[in-house]
């Protein structure tokens, strides 16, 4: 690569020596982007699927904040920025539950007070997009509840769409100790299965309780 000169560009968007050897900017986009403040980047991944060459060319230049505008900016948090809107919080509360009538206002007036706060939605618009880094950690969490075996009760709303029933069932998988329950609603299963779910626990906990009990006894025998 050296002897061809493919590293000995002028400049990071000069195509003197290399005029012919690819397509280039309309004429009319130059001056704005040969600015010497418009960062150039490709759609390529980097080090992994958390980062890209976007990301790579800001820190370069040590630039640690960034304003999105205009269409793509809307492509990027539109459909995240809706969860957090009055109607998307209360779709979270009243999606797969069987009446949503019985569902308290209250919930999504109370989140919503708390949401947006000033500075809030561009938090909670960050904490979405991190979540991303919870996935590299799964094997790990794997991996402990099958070596240490932990007792486990998974209540789950089979018509949650936030978390998809879908993701409760590797428990199955990896817990032998496990009560798995999964209930006809939604992501807030207490909301409509409060009673239900308050008497699993108990119930958990009392059974859990009297085996740990009964295993301490036959020991000290």
């Amino acid at each position: 690569m050296h002897k061809i000169g493919m590293f000995d560009r002028k400049g990071a968007l000069s195509l003197e020596g290399f005029e012919g050897s690819g397509a280039d900017w309309l004429e009319r986009y130059k001056p704005l982007i040969n600015d010497g403040q418009t960062i150039i980047s490709n759609p390529h991944k980097v080090y992994g699927p958390e980062t890209n060459d976007l990301v790579l060319q800001l820190r370069k230049r040590g630039i640690d904040k960034v304003i999105l505008g205009g269409m793509s900016a809307n492509l990027c948090t539109e459909p995240l920025a809706a969860f957090i809107s009055p109607e998307g919080v209360k779709w979270q509360y009243t999606h797969g539950v069987r009446n949503a009538q019985l569902i308290s206002p209250d919930n999504w007036n109370v989140d919503l007070r708390h949401l947006q706060r000033d500075g809030n939605p561009a938090i909670q618009l960050a904490l979405f997009y991190d979540y991303q880094n919870n996935v590299p950690h799964y094997p790990a969490w794997q991996a402990y509840f099958r070596e240490y075996q932990p007792p486990t009760l998974v209540v789950w709303g089979k018509n949650d769409y936030i978390f998809p029933a879908e993701g409760a069932y590797p428990y199955q998988r990896d817990l032998k100790n496990i009560e798995f329950h999964l209930l006809d609603t939604g992501h807030f299963a207490l909301e409509e299965d409060g009673q239900l779910i308050a008497r699993l626990i108990r119930s958990f906990h009392q059974n859990e309780v009297k085996t740990i009990g009964q295993s301490g006894l036959s020991a000290g025998r």
